[in-house]
């Protein structure tokens, strides 16, 4: 299964809809979003009542969530049942051999089937009824769509954070460098082009302005200061949610970059936004 999981995700699959113990190995394993199909405490009774028309010592084998519907159902059994809770996949296999050397004939659950058949055990699997397993379908197209509108704003914002002028750069409350746009990466030079989870002293120096705004939610509006020999004009303002600080945003300027602009404003200021299509410079050949 798992391996399956990952050929499909290599080809562009983005939700996996799976089982229990196979479903949490396709969720720790690979990065697709898992919508687990759920078993209903109905379910898992129909499957203990056939099972004992052909066994008598049953034995419930499984992770916490299925367990945990398995004992609120366990009044219901017409026969004392064995249920055992594993934290992961390497300890079912010795669960079934020890539970089988105590009399158990079949074991119950999903991941658990291969491990009671290889050790001459029954093992019986219990298949959720077909409406659970439309709506984790359902589900499944819920979840892709908000990741695929999520992707789309997230590239959205990449774009306009590339395109302005100034280099930006996000810091998380421990210092981290957590995003930097492509301007940013430039002005860092050879260290910018993996900035991610450095912290930002090692690449913009030993800014106190930055420690006092994840300290103090202070803002700093225009501040000159130098990073790898160059001068930048600097502010930092913190990122709030709730109304506490969770991190703060860098923002970079070259102060010739600052000055061009101004004199261009300047200009179109004095002109009106109106310039001549053509100059002087036009009616200038090449010719000595």
């Amino acid at each position: 299964a798992l391996r399956m999981a990952r050929d499909f995700i290599l080809i562009g699959t983005k939700v996996v809809v799976s089982y229990g113990g196979t479903a949490a190995l396709i969720r720790e394993h690979t990065e697709a979003y898992v919508v687990e199909i759920q078993y209903s405490s109905f379910d898992l009774i129909r499957t203990v009542s056939d099972t004992l028309k052909r066994h008598e010592h049953i034995a419930i084998v499984g992770f916490s969530r299925f367990i945990y519907n398995a004992r609120q159902a366990e009044k219901l059994f017409k026969a004392p049942i064995r249920i055992e809770e594993v934290a992961s996949l390497d300890d079912i296999k010795p669960t079934v051999k020890r539970l089988a050397a105590e009399g158990a004939t079949a074991f119950i659950g999903g991941t658990v089937v291969n491990a009671a058949n290889e050790t001459g055990c029954a093992g019986i699997s219990i298949y959720a009824d077909k409406r659970a397993i439309e709506d984790a379908i359902q589900e499944s197209f819920r979840v892709l769509q908000v990741q695929e509108d999520k992707d789309a704003r997230l590239g959205t914002t990449v774009a306009i954070l590339n395109s302005i002028s100034e280099g930006l750069i996000g810091i998380d409350m421990a210092g981290r460098i957590t995003e930097a746009n492509a301007i940013a990466r430039d002005f860092l030079g050879r260290y910018g082009k993996s900035p991610q989870g450095r912290h930002y002293s090692e690449l913009l120096g030993k800014q106190e302005m930055i420690g006092e705004t994840l300290s103090s939610a202070r803002e700093w509006f225009g501040e000159t200061v130098t990073i790898k020999k160059n001068m930048y004009s600097m502010n930092c303002i913190p990122v709030m949610v709730g109304g506490e600080a969770i991190g703060a945003v860098v923002t970079l300027q070259e102060p010739l970059l600052i000055q061009n602009m101004e004199r261009k404003i300047r200009k179109a200021y004095r002109t009106g936004g109106r310039t001549a299509r053509n100059t002087l410079q036009d009616v200038v050949g090449d010719s000595r």
